[in-house]
């Protein structure tokens, strides 16, 4: 069955540097698509230009790899439904989805880790931009996406250091961080 890793969070939540160390470590992908370095591939000194050629790239490159049924890993926000009905279509292709979910506590966090990260040469993302994604992504993670996955785990990432809060594996939830896990959790 092939297989499709999804590492998510919002802006600054540490989905790359997690996929960096994680896919080459533990698993045998090794395709990770990312529409950041895609961008930054098409256009390195102005990425922000090319952003939704890199988009449209990512989503060419993800249909061409479920259609050769290889597995692979993207990297996300989940601030949009876009990949709602791909998921649907990845699903009844036969594959398995597994997402990893990097939660970030405030906004705050992730808008310091963007600027070290403009620091050292990394890409740029507005406050703006930031601030409406934030939300955006933990609750449709939530109320959607974990629900489309076979496996879904869920990492408190405000240390920089991903420390597991609560992971569903083969139908069956466990909690390992019930006062991370009940905050996010209440409301939804």
């Amino acid at each position: 069955m092939p297989e499709l890793m999804i590492f998510a969070g919002c802006n600054g939540a540490g989905k790359t540097t997690a996929a960096k160390v994680f896919l080459p470590q533990y698993t045998h992908i090794q395709e990770f698509i990312n529409a950041d370095n895609i961008a930054s591939g098409l256009s390195p000194f102005n990425p922000e230009s090319v952003a939704i050629d890199a988009g449209r790239y990512l989503i060419d490159r993800f249909d061409l790899l479920v259609s050769k049924k290889l597995n692979f890993a993207i990297e996300t926000t989940l601030a949009g439904k876009s990949y709602i009905k791909r998921l649907h279509t990845v699903k009844a292709s036969g594959y398995k989805i597994i997402l990893f979910y990097f939660y970030i506590s405030e906004v705050s966090i992730a808008k310091e880790r963007i600027l070290k990260r403009v620091q050292s040469g990394g890409h740029y993302i507005s406050d703006s931009t930031v601030e409406r994604r934030f939300t955006k992504s933990i609750e449709n993670f939530k109320n959607i996406y974990k629900n489309l996955a076979d496996e879904w785990y869920l990492y408190n990432n405000d240390s920089g250091s991903p420390q597991i809060i609560s992971f569903n594996f083969k139908s069956k939830l466990t909690v390992t961080d019930k006062e991370n896990h009940d905050n996010i959790f209440s409301g939804s």
